[in-house]
């Protein structure tokens, strides 16, 4: 398995010995990704949950039990399938789409290939990362323009778990997502502060999708090779896409993939 065993301690190398073949490893990180992802939704939503129970909000607090519910639950079943492929049982294709969110488990494989570059290539590492930051920002983002710092770095603490990565790292990030025009810094709002979220200026990369896809499927590998983007910036261009309705999600083979919404 070359570089990817140093990926494990001891007792989870012994644990998988039916695991055969790189690529059945990269997904078996990639779910162990996804399933980090969603405790890191658990944590944000209990913290919600105390909150509305101290300002005595009755309605929050029963919409957020209900979001803990579903948490715990997708939790539970992401958990379920980590034996049943380790022992060769269905592939993750399957049921991936339902129960993880492509999104989560195409970004968990690219994880898997960025722990690696960490130990080969520290520059072009960091700047991977910054995209990661990046897409964090992006995920919380919605339709508001700032965020709590605290919000920041509990979106990015399933990340930085699962790279390992320090204090110094995050920061190299967030400077060159300033430089990238990306957020405006850190912006006093009241009594709190606030991350604030720009929209970057992306060289009008949709008309160049366009150009490049119309009519024919839409991966993050192929917008990544034909418009020599990093990952992020690809999915972001396609998630904006999205958003407009032009794109929709069609299918998760390799990886998610997109078709034209007919006209």
């Amino acid at each position: 398995m070359n570089g990817l065993v140093g990926l494990f301690s001891p007792s989870l190398k012994s644990s998988r010995p039916h695991q055969t073949g790189e690529a059945a490893l990269s997904q078996l990180l990639a779910l162990d990704f996804a399933v980090i992802a969603r405790l890191s939704d658990l944590c944000t939503a209990a913290t919600r949950l105390s909150m509305a129970v101290e300002e005595e909000d009755q309605d929050g607090v029963s919409g957020l039990i209900g979001w803990v519910g579903s948490i715990t639950s997708n939790v539970e079943v992401l958990w379920g399938l980590r034996p049943q492929h380790m022992l060769g049982g269905g592939g993750l294709g399957e049921v991936i789409p339902e129960e993880v969110g492509s999104h989560d488990f195409e970004a968990g494989l690219h994880l898997v290939e960025l722990r690696l570059l960490k130990l080969d290539d520290k520059p072009v590492y960091l700047r991977e990362l910054s995209m990661i930051v990046h897409a964090v920002m992006e995920e919380v983002r919605g339709s508001r323009d700032r965020m709590s710092l605290n919000e920041f770095f509990d979106r990015l603490s399933c990340v930085s778990l699962f790279l390992s990565i320090g204090f110094k790292d995050v920061m190299f990030c967030f400077a060159e997502l300033l430089e990238r025009g990306w957020t405006g810094g850190i912006k006093d709002v009241g009594e709190r502060q606030m991350l604030e979220i720009r929209q970057p200026d992306l060289g009008r990369l949709d008309s160049k999708l366009k150009d490049a896809f119309l009519g024919t499927e839409v991966t993050t590998k192929k917008v990544m090779e034909r418009l020599d983007l990093d990952y992020f910036t690809s999915l972001h261009v396609i998630k904006e896409t999205e958003r407009s309705g032009e794109l929709e999600f069609a299918e998760f083979e390799a990886g998610p993939l997109w078709r034209w919404r007919e006209a």
